[in-house]
């Protein structure tokens, strides 16, 4: 079975299987593969300076370098289980990693240094259950908004490092998250599809 799909700049696109990363090209007849990676259950694809990274159902992120032949694991969190859903590149050149029940990591890409954030008010945030990640988007403004698991959608302001967690959702169970050309928030759920304006910071749900 296919997971997850990611088509990069060079015309390349990218599959993920249980325990494998697929490097493939469509040629306008068929799709050639390229190259097989072994990466342990992937469920996110991020590209940044040539570099795939890919996260996965494990304590680990794992990276494969421009025409490299193998995929090399970096370990995020030192815990007995957690698994990763999303990361996602920040306008700043850091990249979030979000795990289960896990603090929120920043990654320098240059450096490959890694750092907890202590998010104020992060706790409060979440309501029920645990932190359950599944869907980070930036905006143009440059908050980011966080779907999750029976916490519904969260708001991380970056530069004041804090959150909020947007109330009037039509379900607490988030699937992704997107912002279209006049700077709203579109947010799936469950149970329908919610907009966030951003001028009246009311929501509309439909379907």
């Amino acid at each position: 079975a296919i997971t997850h799909m990611y088509a990069d700049n060079e015309g390349y696109l990218w599959l993920s299987t249980a325990m494998s990363v697929i490097k493939s090209r469509y040629d306008g007849q068929s799709l050639n593969v390229e190259c097989t990676y072994r990466v342990p259950r992937p469920m996110d694809f991020e590209m940044k300076d040539g570099t795939l990274w890919i996260s996965t159902s494990t304590t680990n992120v794992y990276s494969i370098e421009h025409n490299a032949t193998t995929a090399v694991p970096k370990q995020i969190y030192n815990v007995d289980f957690t698994f990763i859903p999303k990361i996602l590149n920040l306008s700043d050149g850091r990249m979030l990693i979000a795990a289960l029940n896990q603090k929120i990591v920043a990654m320098d890409h240059a450096t490959g240094r890694l750092r907890e954030l202590n998010i104020t008010d992060m706790d409060k945030c979440i309501r029920r259950s645990m932190f359950i990640p599944t869907d980070m988007y930036q905006d143009t403004k440059g908050d980011v908004w966080i779907g999750t698991v029976s916490n519904g959608v969260l708001r991380y302001n970056i530069e004041e490092n804090r959150m909020e967690r947007i109330s009037g959702l039509s379900c607490s169970d988030v699937g992704s998250i997107i912002e279209d050309f006049n700077g709203n928030i579109w947010i799936s759920t469950m149970k329908g599809l919610n907009r966030y304006d951003r001028n009246s910071g009311r929501i509309s749900s439909y379907y």
